[in-house]
């Protein structure tokens, strides 16, 4: 299981440098591997997904351990946010991606459960 997360996580993640820092991440990747389809592990409020969206990627997923911050997803993907414990083997989401990313994830996870989140 992961270490615990609360709502005050997530507002932490508001801050502006994290967005512009996000931005950035998000216009180097549709640059550098024109994704058609994005898959982001631990997503938290969804900065990445709204950057990539903006780049003009139509197919999201963000994976989020708990839905805490749920109110701070932007409205524009929230409909691509699914909330569920990502570190458990074999997870199976019945697609595929062209790319998955996955940000500041593994600090918060138990050792044991980030190799389980590698495989997946």
């Amino acid at each position: 299981m992961s270490k615990q997360i609360d709502r005050a996580f997530y507002e932490k993640s508001l801050r502006p440098d994290r967005q512009r820092s996000y931005k950035t991440v998000a216009k180097s990747l549709v640059q550098m591997f024109e994704p058609k389809s994005v898959c982001d592990y631990g997503c938290g409020v969804g900065w990445i997904l709204e950057s990539l969206r903006r780049n003009g990627v139509k197919d999201l997923l963000g994976l989020e351990l708990n839905s805490s911050g749920a109110d701070f997803v932007p409205h524009t993907v929230g409909e691509f946010v699914d909330y569920r414990d990502i570190s458990w083997p074999g997870l199976d989401l019945k697609c595929e991606f062209d790319m998955c990313v996955s940000f500041e994830v593994f600090e918060h996870l138990d050792e044991e459960h980030a190799y389980d989140l590698v495989s997946n």
